[in-house]
């Protein structure tokens, strides 16, 4: 699901939960990384992927390796120790 930038004010953003499809609102991303954001009618973990028009939303089940923000902490720390 996707999100637009016209669909929030500046620092919320009002997207579709991909469990239970109800809007919830998250956190503006600041930057292009991953995040995790709540559901909190449905209480569920799910991935923010900011996009350049707004958000991309994943299910925990469904979010590519390298969009998961373990995944990417994980690589980045790797990355360090070289």
């Amino acid at each position: 699901m996707n999100t637009k930038k016209e669909d929030y004010p500046q620092s919320v953003i009002n997207t579709a939960c991909p469990y239970c499809g109800e809007k919830t609102p998250i956190n503006r991303p600041n930057d292009y990384r991953s995040r995790y954001a709540y559901c909190l009618p449905c209480k569920e973990k799910f991935v923010v992927e900011p996009i350049r028009d707004g958000v991309k939303v994943f299910t925990l089940m469904e979010v590519p390796y390298n969009i998961d923000p373990e995944c990417q902490a994980l690589e980045r720390g790797q990355s360090d120790e070289e």
